[in-house]
C-alpha cells in the first residue's frame, strides 16, 4: 500500500517579516508606539496559517483565512500541509510607512500664535485662566468654597499659559491630606466618571489633576452668569485639558495657531534599544528571500486532482505573507511507501 505526495517549491523575494498590527488589529508601528514598548516591534515567520493561505491562493480561492475556516467549503480541511522555509537572504531595510490614522504631529510648526482668540481677550479670561497662577493651597480653597474669589493673575498669552500648564504637569506628587483631601472629595463628586484618576496607587496626588479639575469647576461656576461656550471645543472639553490632567503643550496649542495641527504623514519603521555590551541597536524592517517547500500527502487521485487545480488556476505570482513576490518554481508528485 502506498500514498502519494505533492511537493511544491515556491521561490520568494522580499517577503516582509514584521507585523504592524497587534492581536486586535490596531496599528502599532508609529514612532510613538515603538518607543512605548519593545513588544510593538513584532517579527513574523512563515506559519501554518501562511501555508494554508498560500495553498488556497494557488487553487484560485482568494477568500481570507478566517472566512475559509468558518465556511463549509474548505478544500484542505482534511489534509495536512507540511512546509519547510529555507531562508537564503535576509535584508534589514529602513522602510517609510504611510499612516492613515490622521494623528496630529506634535512636533511640527503649526503657524503663528493667535493671541486674539476670545478665550484670552474676553472679560472673563483673567478670572478663568488666573487659577493657574495660584499656589496649591489657595487652589484647594477655591475648589472647596464655591464663593471663593481668587486673586490669581496670569499673562493672557497662549504660549505663557501653555508653559505654565507644562510646569504644573511636572510637579511631583503630594500627600493626600488636609485641604487636598477635601478638594479631592469635591472634584470626585463633581466629576464621578474621573474620580479614580485623582488619587494614585500610593495614595498620593499629582497637583496637575487638581488644577485641571479646578478649571472645569471654574468654567461651570462662570457659566451661571456668563457665556463660556468659546472656552470649549466641539467635544465639550477645554482643548489640551481633560478633567483630570494636562494633555501636553502641543495639544493645548493645536487650535491656537494660524495653521492648525498638522496630520502625521507617516514614519520610518525602526525600533531602537540599548543592549548591554553593544550599545545602541536599531531594528529595521526584515525582508527575506528563499524557497518555501510545501508537502501534502494523500491518496493518488487526490494528489492528481490538487495538481490539476493548481495548474488550472494559473496563479503566476502572489504575495508571501505581507508584500514580497513569490511564484511556484517546481511541482512534483512522488510515491510514498507505507
Amino acid at each position: 500500500m502506498s500514498n502519494y505526495t505533492l511537493n511544491i517549491k515556491i521561490n520568494y523575494e522580499g517577503s516582509w517579516r514584521n507585523s504592524f498590527l497587534d492581536e486586535n488589529y490596531k496599528y502599532i508601528a508609529s514612532i510613538t508606539s515603538m518607543k512605548k514598548s519593545a513588544d510593538n516591534y513584532i517579527e513574523r515567520e512563515i506559519t501554518d496559517d501562511t501555508a494554508f493561505g498560500i495553498m488556497h491562493r494557488l487553487i484560485g480561492d482568494r477568500r481570507k483565512i478566517a472566512a475559509i475556516r468558518d465556511s463549509d467549503c474548505n478544500y484542505f480541511e482534511d489534509l495536512e500541509i507540511q512546509f519547510n522555509d529555507n531562508i537564503e537572504v535576509v535584508n534589514n531595510e529602513i522602510t517609510y510607512l504611510r499612516s492613515f490614522l490622521k494623528n496630529k504631529n506634535k512636533g511640527s510648526f503649526n503657524g503663528s500664535v493667535n493671541t486674539d482668540l476670545p478665550i484670552f481677550t474676553c472679560v472673563q479670561a483673567q478670572q478663568f485662566w488666573g487659577l493657574l497662577s495660584l499656589e496649591l493651597d489657595e487652589l484647594c480653597e477655591f475648589i472647596i468654597d464655591e464663593s471663593y474669589q481668587h486673586s490669581g493673575v496670569i499673562d493672557l498669552d497662549p504660549q505663557v499659559i501653555g508653559y505654565r500648564l507644562e510646569d504644573i504637569a511636572a510637579l511631583k506628587k503630594v500627600e493626600n491630606n488636609g485641604l487636598i483631601t477635601q478638594a479631592i472629595e469635591v472634584v470626585s463628586n463633581a466629576f464621578p466618571a474621573h474620580a479614580e484618576k485623582y488619587i494614585e496607587k500610593d495614595e498620593k496626588v499629582f497637583p496637575n489633576r487638581l488644577y485641571a479639575a479646578a478649571l472645569y469647576l471654574n468654567l461651570e461656576r462662570l457659566s451661571s452668569t456668563h457665556d463660556m461656550s468659546a472656552f470649549l471645543s466641539r467635544n465639550g472639553l477645554i482643548t489640551g485639558l481633560s478633567r483630570h490632567g494636562f494633555n501636553g503643550y502641543s495639544d493645548f496649542m493645536s487650535n491656537k495657531t494660524t495653521g492648525g495641527a498638522k496630520t502625521v504623514f507617516g514614519n520610518p519603521y525602526l525600533y531602537t534599544e540599548f543592549v548591554k555590551g553593544r550599545g545602541k541597536v536599531q531594528h529595521l524592517l526584515k525582508k527575506c528571500s528563499g524557497v518555501l517547500e510545501i508537502t501534502i500527502e494523500t491518496d493518488k487521485s487526490r494528489v492528481v486532482e490538487l495538481k490539476s487545480m493548481i495548474l488550472n488556476a494559473s496563479v503566476s505570482t502572489f504575495r508571501m505573507g505581507k508584500k514580497g513576490l513569490s511564484y511556484v518554481s517546481d511541482m512534483k508528485i512522488k510515491r510514498v511507501e507505507i
